[in-house]
This record gives C-alpha cells, sequence and structure tokens, in this order.
C-alpha cells in the first residue's frame, strides 16, 4: 500500500463467478491493533485480475481521500460467490502505507496496455499466439479487445509468439516482422534474427 496504490497479488480466485469483498479503515495511529469494528466496506464485489486487484480507486471514491503514507491501515477480505451469495472465510491483515509499492523486494510496475491493428487480426495469414497476456477491463477511454469490453494487457514474460505463412520462407519472415511491428505496446521487445541463418 502506498500513496497512489492500494492492491492485493497473489491472489487465488476460487471460480469465475467469485468476487473479492474488502473491508479496510486506518488507525488513529502506528501503534493501535485493535478498531476492527470500525472497518466499511470499500468495494462489495470486486474483479480480480489474475491474481492482482487494485482498489485504489475504490477506497477513494469510499473514503474520500488517498492514504497517508506513514498511516497504520486494517484490512479485511473475503470471497463471495455472486451465485448463491455464499461467502469464504475472512481474512485480516494490518499494513502501514509506504513511498513505494513493492512485491518481493520489486518495485510493482502495471501491466502495459496492448493493442493490435486492423491489419494484424483480419490477415488470415498470420497468427498470433498468446502466453504472457490476460484480458481486463480497464474501464472507458480504454481500447477493448473483446465484445465485452476487455482490454489486452502484459502478465509478464514471453509474452506472444507471431508466425506467418507465405509462398517462401523470406516472405513469411518479412510478412511475421511487419505484422509485429503493428503491435503497439510500451516496452514491448522482439527478435529479428530468429531463422536468419537460412538466408546467409
Amino acid at each position: 500500500m502506498t500513496l497512489d496504490r492500494i492492491i492485493f497479488v497473489g491472489l487465488n480466485q476460487p471460480s469465475g463467478h467469485h468476487r473479492l469483498v474488502v473491508k479496510m479503515s486506518q488507525t488513529t495511529s502506528t501503534g493501535v491493533s485493535s478498531g476492527w469494528n470500525n472497518i466499511v466496506i470499500i468495494t462489495p464485489a470486486f474483479y480480480s485480475d489474475w491474481g492482482d486487484a487494485d482498489i485504489t480507486e475504490a477506497y477513494i471514491d469510499r473514503i474520500g481521500f488517498a492514504p497517508v503514507p506513514g498511516q497504520k491501515y486494517l484490512l479485511s477480505f473475503w470471497w463471495m460467490d455472486t451465485e448463491t451469495g455464499f461467502t469464504g472465510e475472512s481474512m485480516a491483515v494490518s499494513t502501514i502505507c509506504g513511498e513505494l509499492s513493492n512485491v518481493n523486494k520489486e518495485l510493482y510496475k502495471v501491466r502495459p496496455r496492448m493493442n493490435f491493428s486492423d491489419a494484424v487480426l483480419s490477415d488470415p495469414s498470420v497468427k498470433v499466439y498468446h502466453m504472457g497476456t490476460t484480458l481486463k477491463k480497464l474501464g472507458e477511454g480504454h481500447e477493448s479487445y473483446d465484445k465485452a469490453g476487455h482490454s489486452l494487457v502484459t502478465n509478464g514474460g514471453r509474452v506472444l509468439m507471431v508466425l506467418a505463412s507465405a509462398p517462401d520462407l523470406k516472405s513469411a519472415h518479412d510478412k511475421a516482422l511487419e505484422a509485429v511491428s503493428k503491435v503497439d505496446c510500451d516496452n514491448l521487445f522482439h527478435r529479428t534474427d530468429i531463422g536468419h541463418w537460412a538466408f546467409e
């Protein structure tokens, strides 16, 4: 937790129809360990994004201001089955708001958004295989990848593989690289030397 981000990582969502319920409140001082009766519901049915749940916006909307660095906060959360209404076991933690968002001793980074041009998606000779991507609802102002309104974001590691078919190997190679150039994503790197020995 920092002044600009409140996020859960490493969550294990029981099923697609389970939602995360979060209650939260700040304490009067860092030495206070009581006050759990004063925490309030921040978000009653939150979607987990492949183990990440960013509740920053929900918290500010509910409380009215951002977390304060150095302040201690109490959090309680549980999974709710939206089909049956049943809730899982409640988990409680306390944390002090810091300056930097560190996860496993590394600075947490928001996953880069990824967009494909129509030329890539509509060409039957070009295939895109996803390996390190996921879909996330980012809300208004973000480009949608599917009819459900999800945006495509990277999920770390080797993100995707682009293949192309053509009458000859050189043409297929060039077509694949052209398709890669039309994938819009920050900090995305790709190799250009694959199969180079065939052209030497």
